[in-house]
């Protein structure tokens, strides 16, 4: 079976924190949940994923590409959704519609601009 992420040793070294290499594999079509107490890890683990911070060791794959090397390919192919909406609730759906478009290469704004209208947010 294919694997849609692949952490190889994957570690981040900070003044204070140390994510100790991990490795793990989360197979196509499953879900992962992390799981831990506070300061753990689970936060930088996500953040090494999207690239938003480098690795200090080891190499992560996403979809089969390098997570370095092929961010921007990686990051039209997937959605994050954090915990929290704060940024979006200082704006319209129409405005928020006008951001997130220039993301993505693909971006249908119909399709979007129909689920808000059904969700009553238009």
């Amino acid at each position: 079976m294919k694997n849609s992420i692949v952490w190889n040793n994957a570690e981040k070294k900070f003044d204070l924190f140390h994510l100790q290499p991990v490795t793990m594999n989360l197979e196509q079509g499953s879900i992962m949940g992390l799981i831990g107490e506070n300061g753990s890890g689970k936060t930088t683990l996500i953040k090494l994923v999207l690239n938003l911070i480098s690795l200090s060791g080891g190499n992560i794959e996403v979809l089969g590409m390098d997570s370095v090397t092929k961010q921007n390919e990686i990051k039209q192919k997937i959605a994050f959704v954090p915990d929290e909406t704060i940024f979006y609730e200082m704006f319209t759906a129409k405005e928020v519609n006008k951001i997130i478009s220039k993301l993505y290469v693909n971006w249908q704004e119909n399709v979007f601009l129909t689920i808000c209208k059904n969700l009553r947010y238009l």
